[in-house]
């Protein structure tokens, strides 16, 4: 007799294979979680460990690495940073970058002072000295970084405050080896016959500018430099000293040929 046909069940047969499939995955979900047993100490120890070398090699980036070539700024600490360098934020206080300016050195006869720092930005690195004889005619010594302006911006926005002077003019030239824009002349010192003066302006009245009695000679220098900024030098002599004893404009041309020399900018 023959055998009878069985008729094709296709939900059978799907049901089947489903549950094939599910024991197939319980038996590799079973050697995994056998594996990870067998395993789980080195597991444990072996993620953290990874996760710290991450880490590590993230700070590590950060302290060498500066954004933009700038100077690595570890947690608040600027990393390489010579004593000779001038360094300035071109960035903001939130998102500061540091770039090195140039380098300076004192020229003979001058102390650096390293306790002097006016800036409100306690990283970034200026210098300040002091002559050694009191007969020099520049007595102090200012170099810091001016970031985001040129040489030759920063001299017209100074000469336009007037405090060289209704007739000063900027210079160009070339001082110490550095292509140099700068500002010099004598300043007023006599503050009460200052402060009258600005007084009368205030109330409308026509005010000339005061007799120089008492004042000191100044030079304010600026040398171009990296990321669209300048370096600026600072010479003053001593203050209020009587007119006739003040230094003349050339003898701080001559001075300034030497202590430029000192200068290296970045460029």
């Amino acid at each position: 007799m023959a055998a009878k046909k069985r008729k094709y069940n296709g939900a059978a047969q799907r049901a089947h294979q489903r549950n094939v499939e599910r024991a197939q995955y319980r038996a590799k979900a079973e050697k995994r979680k056998a594996f990870f047993d067998k395993y789980r100490k080195q597991f444990l120890i072996g993620i953290p460990s990874a996760i710290v070398l991450i880490i590590a090699i993230v700070l590590i980036c950060k302290a060498t690495i500066g954004p933009g070539g700038s100077i690595p700024n570890f947690f608040g600490h600027l990393q390489g940073v010579g004593n000779d360098w001038i360094v300035a934020n071109t960035g903001t206080s939130s998102e500061p970058r540091y770039y090195k300016m140039a380098t300076f050195t004192a020229p003979e006869g001058y102390t650096l002072d390293p306790e002097y720092h006016v800036a409100s930005d306690k990283l970034a690195r200026t210098a300040y000295c002091n002559a050694d004889d009191e007969e020099t005619p520049v007595q102090t010594i200012y170099v810091t970084g001016v970031p985001g302006h040129t040489a030759s911006e920063m001299a017209d926005t100074v000469l336009s405050y007037g405090l060289y002077g209704a007739d000063a003019v900027k210079h160009e030239g070339t001082l110490g080896g550095q292509d140099a824009v700068w500002l010099m002349g004598k300043i007023n010192d006599d503050q009460e016959a200052l402060e009258a003066a600005s007084a009368a302006a205030a109330n409308g009245e026509e005010v000339e500018e005061p007799e120089l009695v008492i004042g000191h000679e100044q030079m304010t220098i600026y040398v171009d430099s990296v990321q669209g900024g300048c370096v600026l030098v600072y010479l003053n002599s001593t203050a209020s000293t009587p007119v006739e004893n003040i230094p003349s404009d050339e003898s701080f041309l001559e001075a300034a040929e030497t202590i430029l020399a000192g200068l290296k900018p970045e460029k």
